[in-house]
């Protein structure tokens, strides 16, 4: 009988019932994971910007949460804008429906944005419940006195000199998210800087050393990463690259 060539794949059944196969082994490609629907708040702002971009790249189906969309990312095939602002109940509830995960990257520029990202937090968190929509990836900003990592020894010398803010808004967020039934994971990034992501960052959960800053799009990269894996849900890990 001739023998098949390597390429080839013959099978020969025998009287046992025995099967015979030639040839090398044909593994099958892993198909790729579909991409999911996100809603990423605070996409205007540098970090949420890398996260917009970031998902988009990697298939995701993004819509964009914003005060003003004028100032978000190109328009995309996947990217879908909504106007409106967070502490607006209504319109956080219309936005969370029908998505995988919410990725959270708000920042003030004063005293009143932090008072209306207070409230637009239990705003996302009661949504997200409602909704069953239960990943929450959340990167809190930098409060007065309350950096995380290495770096917020400087920050916590030099609060004295800046205006003062409502650090009780930072606490309320924290423990709304906390508190809930969500599967979150609230990422603490030590000094974020604009520079070129470099695919590299160190996690601390507890209280362990990491690199004193973080690009902001080795920031959002981590953040990505989160919407699959269950390793950081329901903790606090610092970062740094």
């Amino acid at each position: 009988m001739k023998k098949p060539l390597p390429e080839e794949i013959g099978v020969s059944v025998t009287g046992r019932g025995d099967a015979v196969t030639y040839g090398p082994e044909r593994k099958k490609e892993p198909a790729p994971e579909p991409g999911l629907p996100l809603l990423v708040f605070g996409a205007t702002g540098r970090t949420g910007r890398c996260l917009v971009e970031q998902a988009l790249a990697a298939g995701h189906r993004v819509t964009a949460f914003a005060r003003d969309t004028r100032a978000l990312p190109p328009a995309h095939a996947r990217l879908r804008h909504i106007q409106g602002r967070v502490e607006d109940a209504s319109a956080v509830e219309d936005a969370v429906k029908n998505h995988h995960a919410v990725l959270c990257a708000l920042g003030p520029t004063g005293r009143k944005d932090a008072e209306a990202i207070a409230r637009g937090t239990e705003n996302i968190v009661a949504a997200m419940q409602r909704h069953q929509v239960w990943r929450l990836i959340y990167v809190p900003f930098h409060e007065q006195g309350d950096g995380w990592g290495p770096a917020a020894l400087f920050d916590k010398l030099m609060a004295r000199f800046r205006p003062r803010t409502n650090t009780s808004g930072w606490q309320q967020r924290v423990e709304v998210i906390r508190e809930s039934a969500l599967e979150w994971v609230i990422v603490r990034p030590t000094r974020l800087t604009d520079a070129a992501a470099s695919g590299r960052h160190q996690v601390s959960i507890d209280q362990g050393k990491v690199p004193l800053r973080i690009a902001r799009a080795d920031l959002a990269a981590f953040m990505l990463e989160q919407l699959r894996s269950p390793r950081y849900v329901r903790k606090s890990p610092v970062i740094g690259g």
